[in-house]
């Protein structure tokens, strides 16, 4: 699906996504991004459990989990895995805690890590909630 909005459908795919990678590897960070220069959108997903050493085995996890889900608005293009000391996944948090609510954030254009994005959605997850 090439469009620039994203879509209920795809927020709760992600959602149910995102619950079962969770248990495979617990989650920091869970959010769709929409770069700058594109109209689709991805879904990003940082853990402390994944690194470049094992970025292999959690493709693996979620070539099996897409499988399972069979959902259309899921595509092992647009997922991408994060370790959680890369410099996206650092800007990241430090977003999705400015932005704890559930909708898309029109970000203007800034970068996280190196990728100039627009627009964002976080879902919320424990790593996310503002700290008081």
């Amino acid at each position: 699906m090439d469009q620039t909005t994203l879509v209920i459908e795809q927020i709760e795919a992600g959602h149910e996504l995102v619950d079962r990678f969770d248990r495979f590897a617990p989650l920091a960070a869970a959010f769709w991004l929409r770069r700058v220069e594109s109209s689709q959108w991805s879904l990003y997903l940082v853990s402390d459990q994944i690194t470049t050493a094992n970025l292999l085995s959690g493709y693996s996890e979620m070539v099996r989990l897409i499988g399972e889900l069979r959902n259309p608005e899921l595509s092992l293009l647009r997922v991408k895995l994060v370790p959680l000391d890369s410099a996206l996944a650092r800007d990241a948090l430090e977003a999705c805690r400015y932005y704890p609510t559930r909708r898309i954030v029109d970000l203007g254009v800034k970068l996280l890590g190196d990728l100039p994005v627009e627009e964002a959605y976080f879902y919320p997850l424990p790593a996310c909630v503002p700290t008081k």
